[in-house]
C-alpha cells in the first residue's frame, strides 16, 4: 500500500528541487539497509504453543496459500530444514489439531515439477521426498511453493513465497502427534529448497538482520524473526554469546557441566558433537554423563541434609507439596568453550507432569551415540538467539509470556485487497507461470534483476526529467507537489517477486529426532 506526502514549496534560487529529497529518501534507505542499528531493525513475530508434558514440543500456526488463507499448526525445530504438513488426499495421515491442507483452494499455489529438484520423482511428475527418523517415524510427499504468513491471523504477518512439503504418508509420530507438521529452521536447506528462514530474510522490507529468536515459557512463549525483545530478559540478566557452529545444523561445545558445586563432566571429549534442537524434547547426553548427572541429583536429594523438598517417587520424578515449586533443587550449570557460564534452573531440567505436584527429569540418556543434544527442555525459560552472520547464539534467563491455543478457533481465513498476494496470481496467470521456475538457476536470475533495476532507474530518472522541465515552465510559482512511495511495483508485483525469489545456494541435511535418511 503506497502512502502519500504532501510538500509546497517555491521555486527560487535557495529553494533544493523536490528531486533532492526524492534522491536523499533513496540514499537514506539504501544506507540504512546495511548494518542496522537497535533502532532500525525490522522483525516479526508469532505465538508459539505446546509444552514438555501434554504436548513433548512447542509449535506456531502458519496461514498458508492465497486468497483463502488455510490455517496449519507446525512444530518449531531448529534441527531440520523441512516446512511441511499433510495435504487433502492424504493416503495415511492422522488427526490434526487443524484440516489437512486443500491445496487446490489456493490460487497461488504451484507443485514444484522433477526437473526443479533433487529427489524422487511421484508418478505425476511433480518432486517427491521420503524423511526418516531414528526412532522409526517417517514422512513422504510432494514439494510445492506458496505464500506463508508466519503465525496466525492476529500477528498480522507479511506473506512470503517459500518451498513446502505436502505430506502424502505420515508413520508413527508424524502420524499421531497433534500438531499438523513441521517447520524446519537449520541453518541449511535441503536439496535446493531454500526453507521459509531464508525466505523470511530475503524479505528486506520486513526483516533486515539474519537472526531469530526462541522465548519458551512451561506453556507457549514467542518466535521473534529479525531480533529478539530484550524486555523479556529478567532482572539483572543480558545476554551472554556462545559461539555458533553452524553447518548442517547448529552446533555449540560444551566444556563442563555441573550439578551444585560437583563437576559431572568436563572437557568437550566428554560431550562430543552438541547440537541445538528445539524439535527434541529432552536433552540427551552421553551415556556416562547421563549416569553420573542423575547419581549426583539422586544423592543431593536424598543426603539427610537436603532433600530438595521433595519426596522420591520413582529414579526420574519426585512429589512435591501441593503448590511448590523445585526451587530447592540444585542449580545446573553448562560451561562453553568461551569460558560462558549458562545455568540450567531446576524449573527447566525438572517438568510438571498432568499431577501438578509430580516433577520429572527432563534430561536423558543418548544410548550408544556419544553426542549432545540439547533439546527444548534446555530452552526453558530463556530468549535464546540465533545470530546467523556473526555465528553466534545469545542465552539469556527470561520470563517468557504464555500462550495457549483457543479450542476451536477458526481454520480458514479470507485474504484482503490490502494483503499481498490476495487474488493476484489468477488475474494475471500467465505471466505468473513465465516467473513460477526463472530464478531456480541463480547464474540467470541475478543479471536479470540487474536488468530489472537498471529498467527500473532509468523510468524514474525519465520520469524525473520531465517532472523538472513541467516546473521549469512554471517558475516563480507556488507549487505542491505530492511525492509517492519511492518503490513503484504494485503490491501484486512484489509478491510474486518474492515469492518465485532466487535459490539460496548451499546443499544441506535434515536433522529431527535423530532423522536418519532423506530420499
Amino acid at each position: 500500500m503506497s502512502t502519500t506526502s504532501t510538500m509546497t514549496g517555491m521555486s527560487s534560487p535557495w529553494h533544493r528541487h523536490p528531486a533532492y529529497f526524492v534522491l536523499l529518501g533513496l540514499l537514506s534507505v539504501r544506507l540504512a539497509g546495511g548494518l542496522p542499528s537497535s533502532t532500525d531493525v525490522m522483525t516479526e513475530s508469532s505465538r508459539l504453543f505446546g509444552n514438555i508434558n501434554e504436548y513433548a514440543y512447542y509449535f506456531t500456526d502458519l496461514l498458508v496459500g492465497s486468497p483463502l488463507r488455510q490455517r496449519v499448526s507446525v512444530i518449531i525445530d531448529t534441527g531440520s530444514s523441512l516446512c511441511g504438513f499433510p495435504c487433502a488426499g492424504c493416503s495415511h495421515c492422522g488427526q490434526h489439531l487443524d484440516p489437512l491442507f486443500d491445496i487446490s483452494l489456493s490460487q497461488s499455489a504451484r507443485k514444484s515439477p522433477c526437473s526443479h529438484c533433487e529427489g524422487s520423482c511421484s508418478p505425476d511428475g511433480t518432486c517427491g521426498y521420503v524423511v526418516s527418523y531414528t526412532e522409526g517415524s517417517s514422512i513422504s510427499g510432494i514439494w510445492f511453493r506458496d505464500l506463508v504468513q508466519l503465525g496466525g491471523s492476529l500477528n498480522r504477518n507479511p506473506p512470503v513465497g517459500t518451498s513446502l512439503g505436502c505430506h502424502t504418508d505420515e508413520r508413527k509420530l508424524f502420524y499421531s502427534q497433534k500438531v499438523n507438521g513441521i517447520m524446519g529452521m537449520a541453518p541449511r536447506s535441503e536439496g535446493g529448497h531454500p526453507t521459509i528462514l531464508q525466505e523470511l530474510f530475503r524479505d528486506k522490507a520486513h526483516i533486515n538482520t539474519r537472526v531469530f529468536t526462541l522465548c519458551l515459557a512451561e506453556w507457549g512463549g514467542v518466535m521473534t524473526v529479525g531480533g529478539y525483545d530484550p524486555s523479556f530478559h529478567t532482572a539483572n540478566s543480558s545476554l551472554q554469546w556462545i559461539d555458533l557452529l553452524s553447518s548442517r545444523f547448529f552446533t555449540v561445545i560444551p566444556y563442563k557441566l555441573q550439578l551444585g558445586a560437583v563437576s559431572i563432566a568436563a572437557g568437550t571429549e566428554a560431550f562430543g558433537t552438541t547440537v541445538v534442537d528445539s524439535g527434541t524434547t529432552f536433552t540427551y547426553f552421553p551415556s556416562e554423563v547421563y549416569n553420573a548427572l542423575l547419581a549426583e541429583l539422586i544423592a543431593a536429594c536424598t543426603s539427610g541434609v537436603e532433600d530438595c523438598g521433595a519426596v522420591r517417587e520413582s529414579e526420574s520424578c519426585w512429589h512435591l507439596e501441593e503448590g511448590a515449586s523445585p526451587d530447592q533443587f540444585p542449580m545446573m550449570t553448562l560451561v562453553f568453550s568461551n569460558m560462558v557460564t549458562v545455568q540450567w534452573p531446576p524449573n527447566a531440567y525438572l517438568f510438571r507432569r498432568t499431577d501438578p505436584s509430580l516433577w520429572c527429569h527432563s534430561f536423558a540418556d543418548n544410548g550408544a551415540d556419544p553426542n549432545t543434544v540439547l533439546g527444548v527442555s534446555f530452552f526453558l525459560h530463556k530468549n535464546i538467539v540465533f545470530d546467523m552472520d556473526q555465528s553466534r547464539l545469545g542465552i539469556a534467563e527470561a520470563k517468557c509470556p504464555e500462550h495457549r491455543r483457543p479450542p476451536g478457533s477458526n481454520a480458514l481465513h479470507a485474504g484482503s485487497s490490502k494483503e499481498a498476494g490476495a487474488g493476484s496470481f489468477s488475474s494475471q496467470a500467465a505471466e505468473v507461470e513465465s516467473l513460477i521456475w526463472r530464478d531456480e538457476d541463480r547464474g540467470k536470475a541475478i543479471p536479470f534483476r540487474v536488468l530489472m533495476g537498471f529498467a527500473a532507474a532509468c523510468f524514474i530518472a525519465a520520469m524525473l526529467a520531465a517532472w523538472v522541465a513541467c516546473c521549469e515552465c512554471r517558475s516563480r510559482m507556488y507549487t505542491t507537489v505530492h511525492l509517492e512511495d519511492n518503490d513503484p511495483t504494485p503490491s501484486s508485483r512484489a509478491v510474486r517477486r518474492s515469492f518465485w525469489g532466487v535459490e539460496d545456494e548451499g546443499a544441506a541435511y535434515n536433522f529431527y529426532r535423530h532423522q536418519v535418511g532423506w530420499l
